[in-house]
This record gives C-alpha cells, sequence and structure tokens, in this order.
C-alpha cells in the first residue's frame, strides 16, 4: 500500500495518513486520478487490479488504497462528483 508522504487535501479525514487507506465518506460518484508513468493499481474493498482514470459509484465506507512496487512520486486524486 503506498502511503503517502504528503497529503495536501483530505476533507473528512477520509484518508488514513497511517494505514494509506481512503474511505468513501458517502454514497455517490467518485472519480479517481493517476498521472501514469509508475506501475502502480487501485484495490478496491480488497479487490485488486481495478482500473483508474475513471468515475466509479461507491457506497459509504467502501475502502480504497493505491498500490504499487516503484511509486516514490506518485499523486492520486479522488474527487466526489455528485
Amino acid at each position: 500500500t503506498i502511503i503517502f508522504d504528503t497529503v495536501y487535501i483530505n476533507t473528512g479525514n477520509d484518508y488514513n495518513i497511517t494505514t494509506g487507506e481512503y474511505t468513501v465518506p458517502a454514497d455517490g460518484i467518485y472519480t479517481i486520478s493517476y498521472p501514469g508513468g509508475y506501475a502502480a493499481y487501485l484495490v478496491i474493498d480488497g479487490i485488486q487490479n481495478q482500473p483508474m482514470n475513471r468515475p466509479y459509484e461507491f457506497t459509504a465506507g467502501t475502502v480504497l488504497r493505491f498500490e504499487s512496487d516503484n511509486c516514490s512520486a506518485c499523486a492520486w486524486e479522488i474527487i466526489q462528483l455528485r
């Protein structure tokens, strides 16, 4: 699991800086952006290798995490669309 050294915005503290997990705060449509350049993948409720850079419909309490073997300068963005 990638644990970020720097977190710029963490509204509601939904990203756990200790475990590296993000817990979806409310039902809705979310987009997950990853700029690429590194071999990394998204894990949704324990299911690995989920596609990125697309919208998802999540229910509150869904747990996300990001994994990589060599991502020392990754950046991720999770935005609730509605």
